[in-house]
């Protein structure tokens, strides 16, 4: 991590936000499915009309806005108090311990005051009132990440031996990894004036996706969220292509937009490694997680060793969407089952989610529940809601959860899900000090994975019809599909683009789409083509939002592979290994994020457990074949 507050560019997970979620073009989480293709947009109720136990408590942060306004102008104060820090630094202990700790509270009062602008924004996103509360701490936060921007750059200048001694101060105690790190970083850590051109520039960074996300913004009324694209799920494959090419029409008319904004995204990863002195964009987001750029290929290279298993699973969609020459594009968003209509009540649903996580203990379980009971989850699709899921929370509040609950089993699945997020980030933060309290993005997914995976093994054991079974499996190997397969196809082709931009190769529309027609191509397999006339069928890159976030998506994979691992040793009902994980989700930042798992009982330094899982998906679908066939 840098010391400074850094701009999220989406709600993370748990500080997500990160959102989160949402991943545009992404099945999962914080974008637990594919936005190009949604029915209608719900309108619902207005929030006022909802109960208020289906709301989520945010005067839980600030019993009122006019306290946030306190808070705020509390914030903007600190940022003038710390700029009187500058250059003194290494003049005395004192001033030394005074500036970090008064980092540290701006830090922590920004996430707050972050956190609630951006939830009560997300209940009515038509609210110019918290629009503006939200735009109002986001400019402060770059003010703070420009006024601290000196702390690094001074400490670096500070000798060894006066650091340690300084550090030794009881209050600083929790920073001594911290100085550590930062000591072994020293080549990657700008000066003093490259730092404050660096956090300048934190709003630039933020243009492509900024760019991106409005060019989305407009088109999507006109486009996405018309009722004929449901006619993707269509039986009629005619009606399936129809359905791809008005979708994408918008797209398509952009494409040299987006492909401009995305290229632009790749410049701006290149710009920042070399500004902190790294090889590549790749070496940089992958070095505060302690992962190899070897170590990250190894996981492609794994996969695309593995794909005898995903191309069975197109030939097996080609056989029972009976098409006769090859699957195209418009033909994998078509479910081949049947879903079950019945709408099942969210209290159901929690009861659902309960006992599919006792495996993980009582302490667990009660926490769920006053999780539940406490309303820290905002249920109900509502007018002008944001329209996805995610946890969010900062270390001085609890984690809440955005849901927008419909009733199906994608919902139940939700829950888990965002679930996993905020229980990690609570046991954290009441077990963490600050310092160590950020969950890395490597093990960010790893918590509600663990709990997806423990859902449908609990569904599959307590299926009660043999249609059942069959609904539960096939969610189950889409699971695995889109989080293990789909992620690092986009991972390759991710790592593809940047290798372009270092050799100075034009990211153009039809350079982007050529690659990412070859990448699915030899992810899918034999039984499944490009169609030569149709463009759209390369456009999937343009609706991926996770390709602004810098080699984020193969995070995806290992975070289900290591969570998978964790839910086949809890199911096994060995005490120790359930202790371990609930440490693990107690630990933060408090190492390096595979040390910490390695300490848990899961080596992510082999693709071990991502080979595990693709064998999981290939018996899965093994099972899932012979209940189909047993249908004739």
């Amino acid at each position: 991590m840098y010391f400074n507050i850094k701009k999220k560019r989406t709600k993370l997970a748990f500080l997500s936000v990160f959102l989160i979620v949402l991943c545009v073009g992404l099945f999962l989480l914080n974008s637990r499915a594919n936005t190009t293709f949604q029915s209608e947009k719900y309108e619902g109720p207005a929030r006022d009309e909802i109960d208020e136990s289906y709301k989520w408590k945010l005067e839980d942060i600030y019993l009122s806005d006019n306290l946030w306004e306190n808070d705020f102008q509390k914030l903007k104060a600190m940022i003038e108090e710390i700029r009187t820090y500058e250059g003194k630094l290494s003049t005395s202990s004192a001033n030394f311990k005074r500036a970090i700790l008064l980092n540290e509270k701006i830090l922590r009062l920004g996430e707050k005051l972050n956190v609630y602008a951006g939830m009560r924004k997300n209940e009515d996103t038509l609210n110019k009132k918290y629009f503006d509360m939200e735009d109002r701490i986001e400019g402060l936060l770059t003010e703070a990440s420009e006024a601290t921007s000196f702390l690094e750059p001074e400490i670096l200048k500070i000798d060894k031996n006066t650091l340690m001694r300084y550090s030794s101060e009881p209050e600083l105690s929790d920073y001594k990894n911290y100085f550590k790190w930062l000591l072994e970083r020293k080549n990657n850590i700008p000066t003093k004036a490259e730092e404050k051109i660096l956090a300048l520039a934190d709003e630039l960074d933020d243009i492509p996706v900024n760019f991106y996300e409005s060019f989305q913004y407009m088109t999507e009324f006109e486009n996405n969220n018309k009722a004929e694209n449901t006619s993707i799920f269509s039986n009629d494959r005619k009606k399936r292509k129809e359905a791809l090419i008005q979708a994408y029409s918008k797209v398509k008319t952009g494409e040299n937009i987006l492909a401009s904004a995305l290229a632009a995204e790749v410049k701006m990863n290149i710009f920042n490694a070399k500004a902190r002195n790294f090889k590549n964009p790749l070496e940089m987001a992958l070095e505060a997680d302690g992962v190899t750029v070897e170590e990250y290929r190894n996981v492609i290279k794994a996969t695309n060793e593995n794909l005898a298993p995903l191309h069975r699973w197109i030939s097996l969609r080609k056989k029972l969407l009976k098409i006769d020459d090859k699957v195209r594009v418009y033909d994998l968003y078509m479910p081949l089952i049947e879903e079950n209509d019945e709408y099942i009540d969210y209290k159901d649903a929690q009861d659902i989610v309960i006992n599919a996580l006792k495996p993980l203990g009582e302490e667990y379980i009660r926490d769920l529940k006053w999780a539940f009971e406490h309303r820290w989850i905002d249920v109900a699709p509502t007018r002008n809601k944001y329209q996805g899921d995610y946890t969010w929370g900062s270390y001085d509040t609890h984690p809440y959860i955005l849901l927008n609950y419909y009733g199906n089993m994608d919902s139940v699945s939700t829950i888990a899900h965002e679930l996993g997020h905020a229980i990690n980030s609570y046991y954290t933060n009441k077990t963490q000090p600050y310092i160590k309290s950020q969950i890395s993005t490597y093990n960010a997914e790893i918590a509600s994975t663990t709990n997806e995976v423990l859902l449908y093994e609990y569904l599959l054991k307590n299926a009660r019809s043999k249609e059942e079974k069959k609904r539960v499996l096939y969610n189950y190997l889409r699971l695995i599909e889109n989080t293990i397969y789909t992620q690092i196809m986009y991972a390759e082709f991710e790592e593809k683009i940047h290798e372009a931009g270092l050799t100075n190769k034009t990211l153009d529309a039809e350079f982007l789409k050529k690659t990412w027609a070859e990448v699915m191509k030899k992810y899918y397999g034999k039984d499944f083509e490009i169609e030569d006339k149709l463009e759209v069928d390369r456009l999937g890159w343009a609706d991926v939002q996770h390709f602004y976030q810098n080699f984020y998506v193969y995070k995806y994979a290992t975070g289900f592979s290591a969570g998978s691992a964790f839910a086949d040793k809890i199911l096994k009902n060995n005490t120790k290994d359930r202790e371990k994980y609930i440490e693990f989700l107690s630990s933060g930042s408090s190492d390096s994020p595979l040390k910490l798992l390695e300490k848990a009982g899961v080596n992510m330094h082999t693709t071990e457990p991502l080979i595990e899982v693709l064998r999981k998906f290939d018996k899965l679908e093994l099972e899932f074949e012979k209940l189909i066939q047993g249908d004739k």
